[in-house]
C-alpha cells in the first residue's frame, strides 16, 4: 500500500508499486481517459554511452496502459522511492525511449514533458513525485495510435561535460622552457653570493 489509501496496490488497476533503482517505484494514474494499468515493469538502467550524457540513478519504468479508446491520454504519477534526493535535483530530467515519431522508425532517447511536485503520502509523508502526461501515439507512447500507451521512461541526471584543455604550441612551449630556466639559474646565482 504505497499510496497510503488503505487498500493494497495490488487490488487497485491505477496503482502499482515495484522494486527499481535503489528502492522501489510507485506509478498511478491520476486520470484521463485510461482507467489503469495493463502492466508495470521495472527495467535496468541503461548501459552507459547508450544514452551519452545521462546517467540513471532509478532505473526505468515501462508502463503498459490499456485505454479502450484509439488516442487517449493518461495522467500518470510516479515515485522513485530510494532515488527521492535525486529527483529533487534541479538538474534531472524524465528521459523516453521509443520510437523516432511521427514515422515510429529507429528507436532514440528524448527528453519528455513532465513535472514535479510534492505529494504527501500517508505513513510515508512528503515525497516528490513526477507528472506525466502520456498520449496514445504521441511521443512516449512506443505504438502507432491503437488504444494502448506503452512507455518506457526515467528520471535522468544530466553528466558534466568535460572541458577540453586549450592546446598550446610548441613554439611557447619553448619559451616557458626558457623562461623556467632563466629562472632558476637567477635563484642559483642569488644563493651563491
Amino acid at each position: 500500500d504505497a499510496n497510503g489509501d488503505g487498500i493494497a496496490d495490488s487490488l487497485q488497476p491505477s496503482v502499482a508499486t515495484l522494486p527499481g533503482g535503489d528502492g522501489y517505484v510507485m506509478a498511478v494514474v491520476t486520470g484521463g481517459g485510461c482507467p489503469g494499468f495493463a502492466s508495470v515493469t521495472s527495467v535496468a538502467a541503461p548501459p552507459p554511452g547508450d544514452d551519452p550524457g545521462y546517467r540513471y540513478p532509478a532505473g526505468r519504468v515501462a508502463l503498459h496502459l490499456s485505454c479502450g479508446v484509439p488516442g487517449a491520454t493518461a495522467n500518470v504519477d510516479l515515485v522513485f522511492f530510494g532515488a527521492q534526493q535525486a529527483v529533487q535535483a534541479n538538474s534531472v530530467t524524465i528521459r523516453g525511449y521509443g520510437p523516432n515519431l511521427p514515422a515510429f522508425g529507429q528507436d532514440v532517447y528524448f527528453a519528455l514533458p513532465a513535472s514535479f511536485g510534492n505529494v504527501t503520502l500517508p505513513g510515508t509523508g512528503v515525497v516528490t513525485a513526477v507528472h506525466l502526461t502520456l498520449t496514445d501515439g504521441a511521443l512516449g507512447d512506443r505504438t502507432p495510435v491503437d488504444g494502448t500507451i506503452d512507455a518506457l521512461v526515467g528520471p535522468a541526471i544530466p553528466l558534466p561535460v568535460a572541458t577540453p584543455v586549450p592546446a598550446v604550441s610548441p613554439a611557447w612551449l619553448v619559451l616557458l622552457a626558457l623562461a623556467v630556466g632563466a629562472l632558476g639559474m637567477r635563484r642559483r646565482a642569488s644563493r651563491q653570493r
